[in-house]
């Protein structure tokens, strides 16, 4: 039978092989585990205001988008700052960058594009939406 254990652990294991701040008591970890608990509230509101098209929805889109960019640069920026990158990174090859870093390179790429169309919203007025809407 599939349980919840069953089918994370071998996923997180998998993943910490490539990033050894999961298999030690680093803080960055569990305040990114906290973090993301807020996030991913935080996100599905955001989905409901994209779907009902909201009127807080870019302002509220480009908080979120912003935290996340940001949390993701700095669990990249920190081993690099605190010069322990070739300790937390130990292997970096072509599965670490698909496991890690094309899985976290989402979390800048995505929050960049919802960054600059909630800026574009503001910039332009809310033209560019209403222009989009029409069409």
């Amino acid at each position: 039978m599939l349980t919840l254990d069953s089918f994370f652990i071998p996923i997180y294991a998998a993943y910490a092989k490539f990033d050894t701040r999961y298999t030690s008591q680093d803080p960055v970890i569990a305040f990114v585990c906290a973090s993301q608990l807020v996030l991913g509230g935080m996100c599905l509101l955001q989905a409901l205001f994209i779907f009902t098209n909201a009127k807080v929805r870019h302002a509220f889109q480009l908080i979120v988008s912003t935290v996340h960019f940001y949390g993701t640069v700095v669990y990249f920026a920190l081993p690099y700052y605190m010069g322990t990158w070739n300790t937390v990174f130990p292997k970096i090859d072509f599965e670490w960058y698909m496991a890690v870093g094309a899985t976290n390179g989402v979390w800048l790429i995505v929050p960049l594009f919802c960054i600059m169309q909630s800026v574009c919203a503001f910039s332009c007025g809310g033209d560019a939406v209403k222009k989009t809407k029409k069409d």
